[in-house]
């Protein structure tokens, strides 16, 4: 016990020191091993970093936004989680898709559809369509990832749709987010009766912005490789509500490429 207290009052300081000049920044597990080591010396080891980390944690040192991720503050500041989300989430969805997907990887669905409209709201849970991965995972706090392959038959979709990701910036950060062609099928496809109402709102809208802009071929591309006939068909009917032209459009892609729905 003696060398615990021994070992507390002789690096806690420096250590406080030295994570302090991250301040207002977030630091990595492997980060805080790193600054622990060039402090302590021949005295590291994983266990004592642990111990020193948890008193650190305990006096607001470093506040934990997720497993091994942690952001560097003072004493007397004040943080909420909402403003930490609102500070860090885009960066960290960013990180960990190039951390676990590498490059291979996109913004898809409502979300989507929500960036291309610029609303920029942080939502519980992000779809993001990748090449190898399905699974849910945290991104911080209790906001989550949900990572999803796109297969027809036994076809790996994603090399196809990725060359229609576009760019998207958002602050300090860029990222990738598909084309508005497809993500209003994407919306379109077997809606929860929870969004149904708002994703008919928003497509609407998105049909409304983007009715000359919009191109049929990327439409024709989808529904040629056996995916969205369903939502090619529901994305027609809206369209009678928007502008019959593009109804046209659509319908004229749905007799050459998918089948027509009664």
């Amino acid at each position: 016990m003696c060398s615990l207290v021994f070992m507390k009052n002789s690096f806690f300081e420096p250590l406080v020191v030295a994570v302090l000049k991250h301040k207002h920044k977030i630091l990595t597990m492997e980060k805080i091993k790193a600054i622990f080591a060039r402090v302590m010396g021949s005295e590291y080891s994983d266990k004592k970093m642990y111990k020193m980390l948890y008193y650190m944690k305990n006096r607001w040192y470093l506040i934990t936004i997720k497993k091994n991720i942690y952001f560097v503050t003072l004493m007397d500041d004040e943080y909420t989680q909402e403003w930490l989300i609102d500070r860090f989430y885009r960066e960290l969805v960013k990180k960990h898709c190039k951390e676990y997907v590498f490059s291979r990887w996109y913004i898809w669905w409502i979300k989507a559809l929500e960036l291309h409209f610029s609303a920029y709201d942080i939502p519980d849970e992000i779809m993001i369509v990748n090449a190898d991965k399905q699974s849910t995972e945290v991104i911080m706090f209790d906001k989550k990832v949900l990572f999803k392959t796109y297969v027809s038959g036994w076809k790996n979709l994603f090399s196809l749709y990725k060359k229609y990701v576009q760019k998207i910036s958002l602050w300090r950060t860029t990222l990738p987010v598909i084309c508005p062609e497809i993500a209003l099928l994407e919306s379109l496809y077997n809606p929860s009766i929870v969004h149904k109402g708002y994703i008919e709102w928003l497509v609407k809208k998105m049909l409304k912005k983007y009715k000359n802009t919009l191109d049929p071929a990327i439409w024709a591309v989808v529904v040629r490789n056996n995916k969205h006939h369903s939502s090619i068909n529901r994305l027609y009917d809206l369209a009678q509500w928007v502008d019959k032209k593009l109804a046209w459009t659509i319908l004229a892609v749905i007799k050459k490429y998918s089948y027509i729905l009664t």
